[in-house]
């Protein structure tokens, strides 16, 4: 399975750790993983029924809304699961550009 995060632009959201659950013939399997700096991460896992669940204490701290899991069914081939993160703000208007002289104050 390869699971990927990126914001709303686009951008790769890196280093968030997902959980993953699923019950397959009466055993529950769990790991957790973290996303690498490309805000991905293939896992080999059997084929069932997949509950995959962002951290979203991870995506706060990095600046990010709350999302929420998805139940992603694996067959015998690699599923791919993607996320979509929001930022906790929205920027209306580019700043004014100013200038710095050194030493100024």
């Amino acid at each position: 399975m390869t699971i990927s995060l990126k914001d709303n632009l686009g951008r790769p959201v890196p280093n968030v750790n997902i959980w993953l659950s699923s019950t397959i013939g009466g055993v529950n399997y769990s790991h957790s993983v973290d996303l690498d700096d490309n805000g991905t991460r293939t896992v080999g896992v059997l084929p069932g029924n997949w509950y995959i669940n962002p951290s979203n204490d991870d995506l706060n701290e990095l600046g990010y809304k709350n999302i929420g899991a998805q139940n992603v069914v694996v067959g015998n081939s690699n599923a791919t699961v993607s996320f979509s993160a929001d930022p906790k703000f929205t920027i209306t208007a580019a700043p004014p550009d100013k200038a710095v002289v050194a030493g100024a104050s």
